[in-house]
């Protein structure tokens, strides 16, 4: 009987100790960045991210770009984040992210492209979801759903005396340029900021940032991440492109030619038809200084191994004039190129 007794006491002891240490245990979901664990805030099954913690993933405050505004409707904040490894410009003027001040706007944009902010106990922060362009599958317990819950890398979590608040929607424009339509370039393996979830679990959210070399995958085909262009400092002016290149992907139709990437590697598909094509004249600047879309510079090679430097906005693709001179394999396809003129061989 005694040791009916002893067993009986020993094992309710055991089960106050579990219950003890499973109200005290942290909770087990994680939010990663490149493998290091960051805070976030649940609301309402969404995942936010502080903006300040991407400072420590590879990216940058870009002083130049980013700016404050009178509008209107009050005073806006432009925050503009860059992935250093893919920033067009040697040299860069690095920046902090903005103390929030009662009644501005803020806008953050993140790789050339406007996200939607919010904010929460004076810090910006983004979705989740949009940063790699997937739903997030985490599942909170009924009775905090509806409130703001700040987890620490650990995961102990503090219920917040304030909910989050959107501050500003998505929009996707480019840095000071037009809208970018969700499906200009067709990502497949990324989301349009460049970041992918690595592992996206009910108890863990890995987000990987692409780095420069990494393939993306788009409607045209793959190519290597080199390098991002958009805005006024960080982008392509209107002059450059109608001084150094071509609009190479609407020449190429003319010509009855089509193309693909593979890799980094220009595929062309079909023969020329023979019709000559003379260099056009440009069109006025206009009031538009610089390319209103984001531009990806890239290096492609050509089936007789010539490069060419391109710039690819998604829809259209311009070659740099002087590599255009440089290669002979438009002979394959029965041409000559000189001077900006397509003439067919004899």
């Amino acid at each position: 009987m005694k040791r009916s007794l002893v067993f009986l006491a020993t094992a309710c002891a055991l089960c106050v100790a579990w219950v003890l240490c499973k109200g005290m245990q942290a909770d087990t979901r994680t939010v990663e960045i490149e493998g290091e664990a960051i805070p976030y805030i649940c609301l309402n099954e969404k995942v936010y991210v502080y903006l300040k913690d991407l400072l420590d993933s590879g990216f940058f405050v870009d002083a130049a770009e980013s700016r404050t505004l009178e509008t209107r409707s009050g005073m806006v904040s432009e925050i503009v984040l860059w992935q250093e490894d893919i920033f067009p410009k040697e040299d860069k003027k690095i920046g902090n992210i903005p103390h929030m001040q009662d009644g501005w706007k803020y806008e953050t944009y993140i790789n050339g492209l406007q996200i939607g902010t919010y904010a929460c106990q004076g810090e910006l922060l983004v979705d989740a979801e949009e940063l790699i362009g997937q739903p997030v599958s985490f599942k909170e317990d009924a009775s905090i759903s509806e409130k703001a819950v700040l987890y620490d890398q650990n995961g102990n979590e503090e219920v917040l005396p304030e909910n989050l608040e959107q501050i500003t929607k998505t929009n996707r424009n480019s840095v000071h340029g037009n809208p970018e339509a969700p499906n200009r370039f067709s990502f497949e393996n990324c989301s349009q900021y460049l970041m992918r979830a690595e592992k996206n679990t009910a108890h863990k959210l890995g987000i990987d940032v692409l780095q420069k070399g990494d393939i993306l995958k788009t409607k045209k085909g793959s190519f290597p991440l080199e390098e991002v262009k958009a805005g006024e400092c960080a982008g392509v002016s209107i002059l450059t492109m109608q001084e150094e290149y071509t609009e190479f992907s609407s020449m190429l139709n003319e010509l009855g030619i089509s193309y693909s990437f593979n890799n980094g590697k220009l595929e062309l598909q079909g023969k020329g038809n023979g019709k000559t094509i003379n260099q056009k004249s440009t069109d006025a600047m206009g009031t538009i200084p610089q390319y209103p879309y984001r531009m990806f510079a890239m290096t492609l090679e050509l089936s007789n191994g010539d490069k060419l430097d391109c710039l690819y906005d998604g829809e259209k693709l311009f070659a740099a004039n002087n590599d255009l001179e440089q290669t002979d394999i438009w002979k394959e396809y029965g041409y000559v190129y000189e001077n900006g003129n397509w003439t067919p061989l004899k």
